[in-house]
């Protein structure tokens, strides 16, 4: 894993990662969709709903047919993953940041490994760990419970086992027979923008035309193809599996390509918004080509290109294409659906400048002392990192009214499965719901209902059509309370 040349960057990598993680997932507080995953995962774990019957509340969500509440928005793979970790550690806030160490983790094994795949100069992963995950958005993603981390964990390990069984396997329909499984998870993680990795072998063969021929390629994508379909077509065998499936191809895949009563107003814009979300990650990889010629000036050197690794980088940005703009197919677009395929823009940038790096690490080495010094030098930040990122624990790290509420409100409604009524301007508030939810099984209701207890959230103060039925609840003084006002029914 470490080289001698290479050790002080990759220490450095290494601390410069936790750093810019730890620091943002041991503080309490959540995003609003993560909140509401893991809720459903909750949910799962004590019994409130199913695998393929997800439950979010009574109270929110769209209703099928008129008679539920279940949610059909995504597949359950990742919904259904972290109610194991709710059965195994309970139901405390940090239960879904453990998921996202977990997720992190193993999305950082899958780019060191997918490096050093086909790479000549293996030790240089630290680069491509660098290029990746200073783009904006794996930075944003990894600290919240996105569906779109655990797909990441599948579509990489299928990526890494189509690349192998096509240059290194001795059993390569082996390794497409498992790329069809990790692409079956991968889908059941986030749908279909995790299954682009079938075109890899497409992309190889036109690149490496010599080491594989197009019948050798349609032989193994029709392995892997089979095994993902021929898999997941078993599904629908098992009735709530059909029925929660059909929902969400009929009501998610559907609606997101062609315009009907479900869908919002969109623009062609949204089409192409792709674009410029792609652009957006390679700020990054664009800063570190900037420091490099800023570091060559200064020391008289020059890059140097190979015919070999410039053909690699464009093998890597054609498969990073290919797992994009197909995406403008959809008008529903949010810039970390590219989360998926930014590790091969990562690699393309790190394969062009892997000549010129191999040179400049090997040209300027230290002495055996220096690099001693260095390397323990790392060594410490790296602790040091740890240690502020422990310290950090607990802390609010978002949404502090939110929290700070939620704990006082808790001293004073000790029961969880409460209803408790707001205004109808609040019923329409997607943190509120996914908050009381996720900390304490409360739902949200109008006074009509007659529920113990009543909010009034001071940002929906302008929203007066309940206030009249307040006379049927009596307020109390609760001065640390920032957003809410609490009342209690009488009786």
């Amino acid at each position: 894993m470490f080289s001698r040349q290479h050790k002080p960057f990759q220490l450095f990598t290494i601390a410069l990662l936790v750093a810019m993680f730890l620091p943002r997932v041991f503080p309490e507080g959540m995003f609003a969709d993560a909140l509401t995953y893991t809720s459903i995962a909750r949910n799962m774990a004590i019994g409130r709903g199913t695998f393929w019957q997800p439950y979010f509340s009574s109270s929110f969500w769209i209703p099928f047919e008129g008679k539920t509440f279940e949610f059909y928005g995504h597949p359950p793979f990742v919904m259904g993953s972290m109610a194991v970790f709710f059965k195994v550690l309970g139901e405390h806030w940090f239960v879904e940041k453990a998921y996202c160490i977990v997720i992190w983790a193993l999305n950082v094994w899958g780019v060191y490994s997918l490096w050093r795949l086909l790479s000549k100069e293996k030790n240089l992963w630290w680069l491509a760990l660098l290029a990746w995950y200073m783009m904006p958005v794996p930075l944003w993603c990894y600290p919240w419970a996105m569906l779109d981390n655990t797909m990441v964990v599948f579509t990489f390990a299928a990526a890494w086992l189509i690349l192998r069984g096509l240059t290194q396997s001795k059993k390569p329909y082996f390794e497409m027979v498992l790329a069809g499984l990790c692409l079956h998870l991968a889908f059941l993680s986030k749908g279909p923008t995790g299954v682009y990795p079938l075109a890899i072998p497409f992309i190889f063969a036109y690149f490496y035309k010599n080491e594989l021929s197009y019948s050798k390629v349609f032989e193994y994508i029709f392995v892997a193809t089979a095994t993902f379909i021929g898999t997941f077509a078993l599904w629908f065998l098992y009735q709530p599996a059909a029925n929660y499936l059909s929902h969400y191809f009929n009501t998610q895949l559907v609606s997101s390509i062609a315009e009907n009563s479900q869908t919002e107003d969109w623009t062609w814009y949204e089409y192409v918004e792709v674009i410029p979300s792609i652009l957006q990650q390679g700020v990054a990889p664009l800063a570190i080509a900037v420091m490099m010629f800023i570091f060559a000036k200064i020391k008289g050197v020059s890059f140097i290109f190979e015919a070999e690794t410039t053909k690699r980088a464009k093998f890597y940005l054609t498969i990073a294409l290919a797992g994009t703009l197909p995406m403008m197919v959809s008008h529903k677009m949010d810039t970390f659906y590219v989360l998926p395929a930014l590790p091969f823009f990562a690699m393309a940038f790190t394969s062009f400048v892997e000549p010129t790096m191999r040179d400049w690490v090997g040209r300027f080495t230290m002495s055996p002392i220096k690099t001693m010094v260095v390397n323990r030098g790392m060594m410490v930040l790296i602790l040091g990192v740890f240690a502020y990122s422990f310290y950090t624990f607990g802390t609010i790290g978002r949404d502090d009214e939110m929290l700070n509420d939620l704990k006082i409100l808790r001293g004073q409604i000790p029961n969880d499965d409460l209803k408790i009524g707001v205004t109808s301007s609040a019923m329409k508030d997607f943190m509120v719901h996914t908050y009381f939810e996720r900390y304490y099984k409360w739902e949200l209701t109008y006074l009509n209902d007659a529920p113990p207890y009543f909010l009034l959230d001071n940002q929906m103060l302008s929203n007066v059509d309940t206030m009249p039925q307040l006379k049927q609840y009596r307020a109390i003084d609760l001065p640390k309370l920032q957003r809410f006002r609490l009342f209690v029914k009488k009786y």
